[in-house]
């Protein structure tokens, strides 16, 4: 039999496994291993929970069973009653495609009762596996092997580095038969989720037929009965509430495919990196390497659809770039992946998160610039998770100036520091006098319609958004101010352009495109009649170089950027645009105006136009035909923004 290590198999191999409890919901436990592309489930169900309830527990198989290759796996825990009569009723209702049983002995499962159990099932043309837990030499000849078609290992609180020798004292003592690792698994807690996709890839390389993989979600926070341990909770594919981890993302975009090539980006790039298991534990990334030449540009969020611009200019000018991104948003793989695929060493992939300390001092090694644009972009999502919203902006922020204040104290700083911020910090602009167009709101002052909102627009922070980045706006002035770092703020209005992944909640041009593009339905908050600025990709990429390069003489200072009174366009002007652009047609609706929604913001950039010469070149017209094209001829790419 195939030993279940070539990764043509692994997918066949591979199912999650989920505890299953009276009242659970079978359906939902179905869309989340749809959701990642994984049919095969452990079904585990513990004895002391189900023992009195064979019929709910026959219910639930079946349903499962309709959608997805299961494996009942009764967890032998001590309950009182008859396991095999419990067994076989449980299986009355299961098809034959129920094929296998597996029988979880735990510490002091009597070997007779597991025997009879076993007997029961073969003679039900069922197949028989015996799982032990941390299976020690003693638990596997205590078990009553005789009895099994294979033997299966739980491997929950064994060392990654001991799986191994787990499996072969497995295979030993059940010679000829299949071996199965029924659960592994590997927390995310906190900022290890590229670290659980290595374990995963290190798992599939075990001498096993079958690898059932902790998931599908974490367990429920300890306030609503979870372990008091967040590491132990975090070893799911998706969040207890059902948000997609990396691994989750990439499983369901590509499949193990992906898994594979996201791991091998952010490897070391070493003859002697580590693979496999080895792989799982490595400490992250590696510290940035000169080798002469300018130092390299280390860019937070560099997948992203700024920072993908971003570094593809500096690539084309012969910069080496490093891009330090969790992968957190869908698709932003794709723009690694164009990023990185035939640079050699000129760019680098380090995936971590802004708040992880460590690997971001180690990032920082020998960089010459830093463009911090990591972060929460949506609204909407800071009024979902606030807590969350204010860790990555406002805490992931300090973070980094902290490790620059620690560096600039040995002389080691990088020669700039770009932030970028946002106009959300400005509020609703509640006391800006406007009147109502057919198409548009426009501000009654003259002055401002000509001119826009400047830096003198007092701080008025709404929505947890607003909060977060207007408190880590204002952390890089008063570090540049107090300590010395060359922290420039850009406070940017609407950006769109190639590589955007547009929603609802961020990257509204590039969503009704979008939307234009495949007729497909559009929602807009509000009468449609808010007027914003938007500013092509490449006109803000000559932003930030340039205010890079003057950081010295700009740190300490905050700046509108922006495509100005020249560059406005309301939300039903874009749709008339798009329409003369021959994008399509829109199934348009409106809903209710959304918290922090401005009715009008135009940016005032006179200041850092005066002090840098930059002025925006790319209009409104031309900006959103070039991404309609870029959109119809990358269909592919369109499609990961879609699932986005």
């Amino acid at each position: 039999m195939d030993r279940g290590t070539s990764s043509n198999n692994d997918a066949a191999r591979l199912g999650l496994t989920a505890t299953l409890r009276p009242g659970d919901d079978p359906a939902e436990v179905a869309r989340d291993l749809a959701r990642v592309g994984l049919p095969r489930l452990r079904a585990a169900l513990p004895w002391s929970a189900w023992a009195h309830d064979a019929a709910g527990a026959a219910a639930l198989l079946e349903a499962l069973a309709r959608d997805l290759d299961v494996l009942p796996g009764v967890i032998v825990d001590g309950a009182e009653g008859d396991l095999a009569e419990f067994v076989e009723a449980a299986l009355a209702r299961c098809g034959p495609d129920v094929g296998w049983v597996e029988l979880a002995l735990r510490d002091g499962a009597p070997a007779a009762l597991v025997a009879d159990a076993a007997r029961r099932v073969r003679a039900l043309g069922r197949r028989v596996a015996l799982s032990v837990a941390a299976p020690t030499p003693e638990a596997l000849e205590a078990a009553p092997l005789e009895h099994a078609d294979a033997v299966g290992l739980d491997l929950e609180g064994v060392p990654l580095d001991a799986w191994e020798a787990a499996v072969r004292r497995a295979r030993a003592a059940l010679p000829g038969c299949p071996a199965w690792v029924v659960r592994a698994g590997a927390t995310s807690f906190p900022h290890e989720e590229l670290e659980q996709a290595r374990a995963l890839l290190g798992a599939l390389t075990l001498p096993t037929e079958r690898l059932y993989w902790d998931g599908p979600r974490d367990a429920p926070p300890a306030e609503e009965g979870g372990p008091d341990d967040p590491r132990a909770a975090a070893r799911g594919l998706l969040h207890h509430d059902g948000r997609e981890k990396l691994l989750a993302r990439l499983l369901a975009a590509r499949g193990l495919a992906g898994v594979r090539e996201v791991v091998a980006w952010a490897a070391p790039r070493s003859p002697g990196a580590e693979r496999g298991v080895r792989a799982a534990r490595a400490g992250g990334a590696t510290p940035i390497e000169v080798h002469g030449g300018a130092p390299p540009v280390l860019i937070t969020g560099g997948a992203g659809f700024v920072g993908s611009n971003l570094a593809a200019r500096l690539l084309a000018a012969g910069r080496r770039v490093v891009l330090y991104d969790d992968l957190s948003r869908p698709g932003v793989e794709e723009n690694a992946r164009w990023l990185l695929e035939g640079r050699g060493d000129a760019a680098r992939l380090v995936v971590a998160d802004v708040r992880d300390r460590l690997r971001l001092r180690r990032a920082l090694e020998g960089a010459g610039e830093v463009f911090h644009l990591a972060g929460q972009v949506a609204v909407t999502t800071s009024l979902e998770r606030p807590t969350h919203d204010f860790e990555v902006n406002a805490l992931g922020t300090h973070v980094l100036l902290e490790e620059l204040r620690r560096r600039a104290g040995r002389g080691e700083g990088p020669r700039a520091l770009v932030f970028t911020s946002t106009n959300k910090v400005y509020g609703g602009l509640p006391d800006l006098p406007l009147a109502e167009r057919p198409t548009r709101w426009e501000p009654a002052d003259p002055l401002v319609r000509a001119r826009g909102i400047s830096e003198d627009q007092p701080l008025d922070l709404h929505s947890p958004y607003g909060c977060s980045k207007g408190a880590a706006d204002q952390y890089v002035v008063e570090y540049a101010r107090t300590f010395g770092i060359p922290g420039v703020v850009l406070r940017m209005s609407c950006i769109y352009g190639p590589r955007q992944l547009g929603t609802p909640d961020q990257g509204w041009v590039s969503q009704f495109a979008l939307c234009a593009l495949e007729g497909a339905p559009l929602v807009i908050y509000g009468d449609g009649k808010q007027v914003r600025d938007v500013l092509h990709i490449d006109d803000l990429v000559d932003a930030f170089l340039l205010a890079a390069a003057r950081a010295p003489e700009l740190a300490g200072r905050a700046f509108n950027i922006g495509g100005g009174p020249q560059r406005t366009v309301s939300l039903i002007e874009l749709l008339e645009l798009l329409r003369g652009l021959g994008a399509g047609r829109l199934d348009v609706s409106h809903a209710a105006w959304r918290p922090g929604d401005q009715r009008y913001y135009v940016s005032d950039s006179s200041r850092f136009r005066a002090a840098t010469g930059w002025s925006p070149r790319v209009g409104v017209h031309e900006g959103v035909g070039r991404l309609v094209r870029w959109l119809g001829e990358s269909p592919a790419y369109a499609r990961r923004a879609r699932s986005a």
